[in-house]
This record gives structure tokens, sequence and C-alpha cells, in this order.
């Protein structure tokens, strides 16, 4: 969870499998005021599949730019003003055209620019406007199979650098 600078409370839940109602099985970003109370909530990934658990993960929290812009992940990666409304959707795709979840919470560099890790292992680099700067593939291990990432990124001290770790390594881009 994370809040904005007036107080008000962001954070991602959803994909119960467990309940019968399909509404309990979609991914929202939610915004609560100070006092707990309901401001809005949003679909941000609406597969209703057990896989979609493990894409997902529902380990990503969303990320406030000083503009007040929240950025989040689920099936696409979307920007959301403080009212709720859709500023913007990243469609999250692999290099093959297929659809990646957004898998780690984003993190903001003073710029405005945006990084996430998306399920296929993608460290992607959008700008805030949503336009794709860069993305960074995961190079095999050294056993021969993909890592996976299991963090959040992190920036070095001056935002030179970006830190993701793995399954056994910990990797260090340049931002």
């Amino acid at each position: 969870a994370t809040l904005d600078q007036f107080g008000n409370i962001y954070f991602v839940a959803g994909l119960s499998l467990l309940s019968s109602s399909p509404d309990d099985r979609l991914t929202k970003l939610y915004s609560l005021d100070n006092n707990g109370n309901l401001r809005w909530k949003m679909v941000i990934d609406s597969i209703n599949s057990p896989e979609s658990v493990n894409a997902n993960g529902g380990i990503n929290s969303p990320a406030i730019a000083s503009d007040n812009i929240t950025y989040v992940g689920g099936d696409d990666f979307y920007a959301f003003n403080i009212n709720g409304n859709l500023v913007w959707k990243y469609d999250v795709l692999d290099y093959g055209g297929c659809n990646q979840h957004n898998s780690t919470s984003p993190i903001i560099d003073p710029n405005g620019n945006i990084y996430f890790v998306a399920s296929k292992r993608d460290l992607i680099s959008l700008d805030k406007n949503g336009q794709e700067r860069w993305r960074s593939l995961t190079d095999l291990n050294n056993d021969g199979f993909f890592s996976a990432w299991l963090s959040s990124p992190a920036f070095s001290v001056d935002y030179s650098k970006i830190f993701l770790a793995t399954l056994n390594e910990i990797h260090c881009v340049n931002a």
C-alpha cells in the first residue's frame, strides 16, 4: 500500500480463487480516504484463471508520482489520476506479441520515468506519458534456466542504476 500527499491510501487486492463470486476473482486497485472510506476502485486484472495468480501474484503495489498519478500493473500497466480516471494504459507485450502481467511494484525516478518488471522477466522503462523508453531481457543463468525476478526494482542512491534480485543472483542495470 502507499499514500498520496493528501493521506489517501492506495492498494491492490483481489484474485480470491476460493470465492464463487466472479467479481471476487478480479484484481482491483483501491483508493481509500484517510478515514478508511472507499473513494474508488478500478479493475486492473480481469483474468479469471488460477494461472493469473502465478503471473501476477498479488505482489504488486501501486506507486504515486509527485503529480499524484498512480501507476500500477495488472493485465496491462495503468496510470490513474487522483480521482481514479484512467490517464493511459500500456499493453505489456513480449517480443512475440503475447500479453504479460506486471509482476512487481513500479518505481519512479525524479524525471517521472517508471520502471517495472513484467512476468516474462522484462525490466521495462516508460516515460510519464506511457511511452516505452527501453526494456531489458533476463539472460540465461549458468544452469540454463531463466531467472525469475523475486523483487521489485530498486534504485541506487543517485538513480543511475536499478537493482533486481532473482533466485540466485542480484542484477544491476543502468537506468
